[in-house]
């Protein structure tokens, strides 16, 4: 059975089950299960007459790639991207469309840790949007959800819409809503998502910066983890946003010829900002990779000075067992059960050396392993 809704732009949030969301802004937004439905209600009609539209597809079968695909009769290598789930973020013109691979940030709970809240409740789950952009629609096919970036972006292009025309708040000023600045909204979302994830990353840097130098020696374990994590962190932010970069520059450079030039100042605009994430993200892993060195020529002066400390303890055991050594071989040979120099026999008389023979007897054989032994680990 088709299931359909028919929502306006502030019935938020959309709902999940429909897959293919349909935006123009005369008109509600349009969700179905089945892409000929809406082909047949509203698209055509709308590529006509070029009037700009929003298509978003989420989690599409095969078939239904290629056959929104023989429908906007998308380039064979678009295609190929698409089926093949590429995931490396880049952009490309193929003709009359421009087409863009981008990963977007989205949190996800945990499945595996119920019940937990904040950052430990929560795992990082991009998604890849495909892109495609015509000069009058904009198509967009993802396989994980976007629900949020597609609920953020509708609001967006809701906001100041009036009889077609957009009103840029703050500016004074109004525009046509064209597929280019749909586009810049999205581009835009997306960006701004990394904003809350590296200013939560700058204040687990400054944290550990704070504590690394006087951390307990119970959570050294602890603050290797934490820098460790948070500089995998930063990485995956970096590589996130870099090629972002790239895309929107290839985008001011003109070589994605669908954009018009009055959108530029905008598109300039994220890109400038997230050059700026960029700088804070190198700022942030050189800072970590001095912690991680600071903590660990801290821990090597406290190994120096534990080495020292028990220098000093074997130094003081070796003077006392040079001091019992003469003692103890003293009280050994005077022991032995022999006659010995000195020794009292049963009348209570001293005992004669003639009878003493096999005391200086051992005693010769005792020096005489011991020069053998001493002469045999000077050869050695």
């Amino acid at each position: 059975m088709l299931h359909s809704s028919t929502h306006t732009l502030n019935d938020y949030p959309l709902k999940k089950g429909p897959r293919y969301t349909y935006y123009r802004h005369e008109k509600p937004v349009l969700q179905r299960d089945v892409f000929a439905e809406l082909a047949r209600e509203e698209v055509s009609e709308r590529m006509r007459d070029k009037g700009m539209f929003w298509l978003d597809v989420h989690n599409p079968a095969r078939k239904e790639v290629t056959e929104i695909a023989e429908f906007f009769k998308i380039h064979p290598l678009i295609l190929g991207d698409i089926q093949a789930r590429t995931t490396r973020q880049k952009g490309e013109v193929y003709g009359d469309c421009s087409f863009f691979c981008l990963s977007v940030m989205n949190k996800n709970v945990v499945s595996a840790a119920p019940g937990k809240r904040g950052e430990d409740g929560m795992e990082e789950a991009p998604t890849t949007v495909y892109m495609l952009v015509f000069e009058s629609f904009i198509l967009t096919m993802h396989f994980k959800d976007a629900s949020g970036t597609l609920r953020r972006v509708l609001g967006r292009l809701e906001t100041g819409v009036a009889r077609g025309r957009i009103r840029i708040h703050g500016a004074g000023i109004e525009k046509d809503q064209t597929s280019m600045w749909a586009v810049y909204c999205i581009l835009d979302d997306i960006v701004d998502e990394f904003k809350p994830e590296i200013r939560t990353l700058e204040l687990e840097v400054d944290a550990i910066d704070d504590i690394v130098i006087g951390v307990p020696k119970t959570d050294r374990k602890d603050i290797l983890h934490r820098i460790r994590q948070t500089k995998k962190r930063a990485t995956l932010l970096y590589r996130s946003l870099k090629p972002k970069q790239e895309i929107l520059s290839f985008i001011v450079q003109g070589y994605a010829g669908v954009f018009a030039s009055d959108n530029m100042v905008y598109i300039r605009d994220t890109r400038d900002t997230i050059v700026s994430m960029l700088d804070d993200l190198e700022y942030n892993i050189d800072v970590l990779g001095s912690c991680h060195g600071n903590y660990l020529a801290h821990v090597s002066i406290e190994m120096s000075a534990f080495s020292n400390d028990m220098e000093k303890v074997a130094k003081k055991i070796n003077i006392w067992a040079t001091i019992m050594l003469p003692l103890t071989l003293i009280s050994g040979i005077w022991g032995m059960n022999v006659n010995v120099p000195g020794a009292k026999d049963h009348a209570g008389r001293d005992v004669p050396l003639a009878e003493c023979g096999w005391f200086f007897g051992l005693l010769g054989f005792m020096v005489s392993v011991a020069t053998v032994m001493y002469t045999s680990f000077e050869f050695l």
